[in-house]
């Protein structure tokens, strides 16, 4: 089985990531719990300051060499407290007021995390994405790039690509989890499901094949993955994409098209693609949801953006069930950014408040920080007429510079 999706804008490696998940410990589908992955156990101290993890027996890299704590040891003391590489040094997630982890392999499939004060929320974090970045270097393979461990050979690498800032290099050829070079070298071992067959960056169609070493197996001893190979096209626009799909040229539609406005092109043309739909479950707790900017270098925004009673009021301010019926064909509902009801963190009261359509409540909460001035315009607590921008990304969703249209006329009036 091998097939074929598409991407498209941003960062191309960003939509491979969402089929690599492979940390120490993952969270279970339902996201209730965090449960063995490479790690197989682990024993955190009563005080929360000492996390030891018992890595499976017989991991292997993508490559069949060994895979085992020395690994996660090299990953500390050579790459992620590398000044050159993390100029700010490790991830906040393995500090603890001030204080860097102390990472040990204890033996070949035993490793500690410690510090001298608790880091009661380690596990959730080790289960996030970001916590994939623990096992991503195999140290036979690395080490060869790494200015302290072979600095002649590095010296000519950086020498041929002309760069002199061994970060900027580094980051460039190897990378770290988020960074564009992170699956971009074919030969670099890998614990993930499938490795890139050759270089990504730069190419408009690109393929990752399974990794013959994978660890996973199904109930009935079945080697994991079962797709042989997925290759990822690269659309220039959402238009593009969508075109790709009705014309059956694609396996899987990438979640950016995959929209209410776009569901009845995908009915129309089910027989000319010869595709089917399937309806998912979504993770997002919303459609879209306005960012303010908290620490805004304006000290008048930031009292406004700040003031619950400017966030409540233009909440109040925006139809959105004219917005649902409008842009997304009545498919939807009024909702604000709250656990979904699959969570077992749903709250209704979070849900619903202040989703309603009210243009005098809303009035009344932005007259408290943003009274009108004598000319009908509001004005901010310097006294002069209070404006702000919004920020779409029309590449990225199309239908949110439609809603935006809505909304804008909505706050205006």
């Amino acid at each position: 089985m091998s097939p074929v999706c598409t991407v498209y804008a941003g960062s191309r490696i960003g939509d491979y990531r969402r089929y690599g998940y492979d940390p120490l410990v993952r969270w279970s589908p339902d996201g209730s719990e965090v449960l063995p992955n490479i790690a197989e156990s682990w024993d955190i101290s009563a005080d929360a300051t000492t996390y030891t993890f018992k890595l499976r027996e017989g991991l292997k890299w993508s490559d069949g060499k060994p895979f085992s704590a020395k690994d996660i040891q090299f990953w500390w003391d050579h790459i992620e407290t590398n000044r050159e590489i993390n100029p700010k040094g490790p991830r906040k997630m393995f500090i603890v007021n001030g204080e860097e982890a102390q990472v040990e392999a204890l033996d070949d499939t035993t490793v500690r995390f410690s510090w001298s004060q608790p880091n009661g929320v380690f596990m959730l974090d080790m289960a996030s994405p970001y916590g994939q970045r623990v096992v991503q270097f195999a140290e036979h393979y690395v080490k060869d790039f790494m200015k302290d461990l072979n600095p002649d050979g590095v010296a000519k690498m950086m020498a041929d690509a002309g760069e002199a800032d061994f970060g900027k290099w580094w980051l460039g050829c190897i990378g770290t989890y988020g960074k564009n070079a992170e699956h971009n070298d074919p030969n670099r071992p890998t614990m993930l499901a499938w490795r890139p067959t050759e270089a990504v960056l730069g190419k408009e169609r690109f393929t990752f094949e399974r990794n013959p070493y994978c660890w996973k197996v199904d109930s009935s001893c079945n080697q994991l993955p079962y797709i042989d190979k997925r290759t990822w096209v690269l659309a220039k626009d959402p238009e593009v994409a969508l075109l790709k799909t009705v014309q059956g040229e694609i396996d899987i539609s990438p979640r950016n098209i995959s929209t209410p406005p776009n569901r009845t092109v995908f009915f129309d043309n089910k027989e000319r693609g010869d595709y089917r739909l399937v309806t998912a479950n979504s993770c997002n707790y919303n459609n879209a949801q306005f960012m303010f900017a908290m620490n805004h270098p304006d000290p008048v925004k930031v009292q406004v953006f700040q003031s619950k009673d400017f966030r409540i009021g233009l909440s109040l301010a925006m139809d959105r069930d004219l917005i649902i019926d409008t842009v997304y064909l009545g498919q939807g509902e009024p909702y604000q950014v709250s656990p979904r009801p699959e969570s077992p963190y749903y709250n209704d009261q979070l849900v619903r408040q202040y989703t309603e359509f009210d243009p005098d409540l809303a009035a009344e909460h932005l007259d408290k920080i943003l009274p009108m001035g004598p000319d009908g315009k509001r004005v901010g607590p310097d006294g002069k007429p209070f404006k702000f921008i919004v920020h779409v990304n029309e590449s990225f969703r199309p239908d949110w510079v439609d809603m935006m249209q809505i909304i804008a006329k909505d706050w205006q009036e």
